[in-house]
């Protein structure tokens, strides 16, 4: 396609699903303009809306409103303004914290089965790829930016990416639209810009379709990434607990090392987990799947843990530390405590036996490491530490299990076992308690 035009994008747009409602990203530069601009001359069908983010990081950002708010005002489109708040990014680039935020807002306004379409061209995908690749992305990350993609409760498209810029700035200056002008895009300080202003046009000299080519090969990236996607859900299958939603160390180290590497990015993905790093990866298997078995090794990334107990890998959020200091109950009601809450239901037989009298002090605790429990019905006492070890219960968890304290003895642990002398008998009134960690269930 030499031209872009609404009969192109009217084209594009009717192979996707139905859809109520088309959303335009609408920053009110050239190509958002050029977009917007198409939806409304060709007769799409469906309403169609603008949305601005404004990030407030320009002098200009509420001009920038005003004129956006003019122009769709003339092209009879409806605009949405949402605000975002730049202040508290923590380790992350402006563009990378901007680009969430923005998106993130965005997802919250459109409606289920809506469509936002956003103005990335090729020349855009071209720079994804460059940038990924100077990162040392895999073929998840080389395959850039995909051309549609669930978004919240409806769908994102990008329309253009096969489109170059210059196409849609010659749409927008045959038209003669009115566009922002935002002086970030000048920048060389961003990368994105570096390579736009600086790279691609040396590299276009020399290879005129240079934007095109590489825009064909993160096509062939986004094929490839389907492909090991699909071998590591399948190699999942075979090693993966979905109750628990652990995987098999044994079964993980036979695999090749690219098979073993690809299915523990799918694990965590799936999982809803921020991909890993190279070396988070290399770690797993230099000091997790190597580790002694009565080990419990542990790896952490981005707000995130790795864990291991015997075969079994474990993925989970960093567990917040909290107050140990015990809780007095009366047990007629639940307990909130700082990582979950403590409830007791009355039952009969079958539970803790209801105290004897109204004097009897209930306390809850944690353990300290000395805890010894005969549960109801064994001939001697154990430690708590070999109880655990005896069910499997994950290290991580067991300090975090309320004990239940009756006028300084230990009656109960709290969804596991009840002590001899506190278990109620048949016929007998009793509190069956129930546990929910905040952090781990």
């Amino acid at each position: 396609m030499k031209y872009f035009s609404p009969d192109y994008l009217r084209k594009v747009l009717s192979a996707l699903p139905t859809t109520p409602r088309y959303w335009v990203a609408y920053s009110g530069g050239s190509d958002s303009h050029a977009l917007l601009h198409a939806c409304m001359s060709s007769n799409l069908g469906p309403e169609v809306r603008a949305i601005h983010v404004n990030h407030g990081l320009d002098a200009n950002a509420s001009h920038w409103v005003t004129h956006c708010r003019t122009e769709s005002n003339r092209l009879g489109v409806e605009l949405e303004v949402c605000c975002v708040d730049l202040q508290r990014r923590t380790g992350r680039s402006l563009e990378a914290f901007a680009r969430d935020k923005r998106y993130a807002v965005m997802r919250d306004v459109i409606g289920a089965q809506d469509i936002l379409l956003t103005a990335h061209t090729q020349d855009d995908q071209a720079e994804t790829l460059l940038l990924q690749l100077l990162r040392g992305a895999g073929p998840a990350g080389l395959s850039a930016m995909p051309e549609m993609m669930a978004f919240g409760d409806g769908w994102l498209v990008r329309p253009l990416l096969r489109v170059s810029r210059k196409q849609v700035h010659r749409y927008a200056d045959d038209h003669r639209l009115s566009v922002i002008q935002d002086p970030s895009n000048e920048a060389l300080r961003f990368d994105r810009n570096f390579l736009r202003r600086e790279i691609l046009p040396r590299l276009e000299r020399r290879w005129p379709s240079t934007a095109a080519t590489l825009s064909r090969a993160a096509s062939h990236q986004a094929e490839a990434t389907v492909l090991v996607n699909d071998v590591g859900v399948g190699d999942l299958e075979g090693c993966s607990d979905v109750p628990t939603g652990t995987i098999s160390c044994q079964e993980l180290a036979a695999l090749t090392p690219a098979r073993r590497h690809n299915l523990l990015r799918v694990w965590i993905r799936t999982r809803g987990f921020d991909p890993p790093p190279t070396n988070v990866i290399r770690r797993v298997d230099e000091e997790v799947l190597t580790a002694k078995k009565d080990s419990n090794p542990l790896v952490c990334w981005a707000e995130t843990q790795l864990r291991r107990y015997r075969d079994r890998l474990y993925l989970m959020r960093p567990l917040s530390q909290f107050s140990r200091a015990p809780y007095s109950w009366q047990m007629t009601t639940p307990l909130a405590l700082p990582h979950g809450v403590l409830a007791t239901v009355e039952c009969v037989g079958r539970g803790l036996r209801l105290c004897p009298g109204a004097e009897s002090r209930v306390d809850v605790r944690f353990r300290a490491g000395t805890e010894r429990c005969q549960p109801d019905g064994r001939g001697h006492s154990q430690s708590l530490k070999r109880l655990f070890q005896e069910v499997g219960i994950e290290p991580w968890r067991r300090d975090r299990i309320p004990l239940i304290y009756i006028d300084n003895k230990l009656a109960a642990v709290v969804g596991y076992w009840t002590c001899k002398g506190y278990a109620a008998a048949p016929g007998e009134p009793a509190r069956q308690l129930s546990w929910w960690d905040s952090a781990l269930d």
